[in-house]
């Protein structure tokens, strides 16, 4: 895509940059032991329990109540501020168990026996006594902090800050105007979205979606320019719903004589859609989704002929990868 989704291009590189300048704030946890929760408040479900001493990703904080990373998992949870302290350095990577028990401290593997010099055979017929030897004791833990995986039904999936998704898929798409019957035309289709994140649930951007086909001698290309609102109902699922008001487009080149005429307009126009993020990593999910996007031209000026009332619509079935 050009025009619209090379800005947009342009855009993400910018925040990407800006992303990655920004260091990231931690907390180390002061209390013997402390529940993350799915959400901000202690009647919610436990995600994971954690131990004095780890030290973890802070992601925002919300009326008292800090939104951490839970460590091993590419999910978010909630626990009291009070119960922290600043982290001061990188949070540790903590690989959880499959079993859910608490992950041990890393231990040593204890020295090997020092070899023992034989001792001189005594001047009698009995053997001498076989050496012996008694490992070590184990070392203490360290305060490094443990974490143990509790109920991961309601994990909250990572949503914070910038993020951008792409992708391509089909659509059928229908072009018509005032007194026109037109039958629809089925053809690939294409996105570009990005924006910010205003809470685990919503999230606030701009997306440029495309259609494009030639049919006979003309090569059409409809579609949409909005800035959308994505809601999700429920934090601990990848589910969506969206919807968004902006600009709409038509374009057509063509052959005629010998010349190639364009044309192009433009108009107001909408997007809905539902979609799931399929996370397959901390910060990155497979979306599929399904869009309905509309455009209204209005009167459209071709030469000296008017053209009145031009429209589209497109139903799509898109699949794209999101980075949040």
């Amino acid at each position: 895509m050009t025009g619209p989704g090379r800005g947009l291009g342009m855009i993400a590189l910018v925040f990407v940059l800006a992303q990655a300048a920004w260091g990231a704030e931690t907390v180390r946890i002061t209390a013997e032991r402390v529940d993350i929760h799915a959400d901000p408040n202690a009647s919610s479900s436990v995600l994971a329990t954690v131990s004095r001493g780890l030290v973890l990703e802070v992601l925002g904080r919300d009326s008292g109540w800090i939104r951490v990373a839970t460590p091993g998992t590419g999910y978010a949870g909630y626990i009291p501020a009070v119960l922290t302290e600043p982290g001061g350095g990188a949070a540790p990577s903590v690989t959880v168990p499959a079993t859910g028990r608490s992950a041990p401290a890393p231990r040593t593997q204890p020295p090997a026996p020092a070899p023992v010099a034989p001792a001189a055979p005594a001047p009698t017929s009995t053997p001498p006594p076989a050496p012996t030897y008694s490992p070590p004791p184990p070392p203490p833990p360290t305060d490094e902090g443990t974490v143990t995986m509790i109920d991961m039904s309601g994990r909250s999936q990572l949503r914070e800050g910038f993020w951008i998704g792409f992708g391509f898929g089909y659509g059928s798409a229908n072009i018509t105007c005032d007194g026109c019957e037109v039958d629809r035309e089925g053809s690939v289709t294409g996105f570009i979205k990005l924006g910010g994140t205003l809470n685990s649930q919503i999230l606030l951007g701009v997306e440029s979606n495309a259609w494009v086909k030639t049919v006979g001698d003309v090569r059409w290309t409809v579609g949409n320019l909005s800035g959308t609102v994505t809601f999700y109902p429920q934090p601990s699922t990848g589910f969506f719903v969206k919807g968004g008001l902006g600009f709409s487009y038509v374009s057509a080149e063509m052959l005629v004589g010998g010349a190639r005429l364009t044309y192009d307009e433009t108009g107001w126009g909408f997007l809905t859609g539902v979609g799931y993020d399929l996370r397959v990593g901390r910060n990155t999910s497979i979306t599929p989704a399904f869009n309905f996007y509309y455009g209204g031209i209005g009167d459209a000026n071709v030469g000296v002929l008017t053209i009145p009332g031009v429209r589209h619509d497109v139903v799509e079935v898109s699949v794209g990868i999101t980075f949040h």
